[in-house]
């Protein structure tokens, strides 16, 4: 697995734990959004980023399970805007000349933001 989900799911623990919020905690419901939608981001580039059969190889909950907590993590972590989605998986604004280990193939429908969706026709994919 490449190093850049890693890094990014401990940053995310990291800012989950800390009293510093982009939303303050003190806020009824939104305090935590921000704490949830860069969990499910986390959860979701892990394990798009884990080799195939690797989670069901170690997944002891049942399938219907697995299911559903990929599916939220996707819809969740869709809720973050694009720009902060693609810098999650690729890092540094495009162009810079940063390259990264896990970039994205642009060569998809979805136009390799990675959310499952269709930017010409806004059909979600399963």
């Amino acid at each position: 697995m490449p190093r850049r989900p890693k890094i990014v799911a401990g940053v995310v623990l990291v800012y989950v734990v800390s009293p510093i919020d982009v939303l303050p905690d003190a806020i009824p419901l939104l305090g935590r959004l921000d704490d949830v939608v860069l969990v499910a981001a986390a959860i979701e580039l892990l394990m798009e980023a884990a080799p195939e059969g690797l989670i069901e190889q170690h997944w002891t909950g049942t399938d219907d399970a697995l299911e559903i907590v990929t599916g939220l993590s996707r819809f969740i972590g869709g809720m973050m805007p694009k720009p902060v989605r693609r810098f999650l998986r690729s890092g540094p604004v495009a162009g810079s000349g940063a390259a990264s280990e896990t970039q994205t193939d642009d060569s998809d429908t979805d136009g390799g933001d990675g959310d499952g969706e269709d930017e010409s026709s806004g059909e979600q994919f399963g």
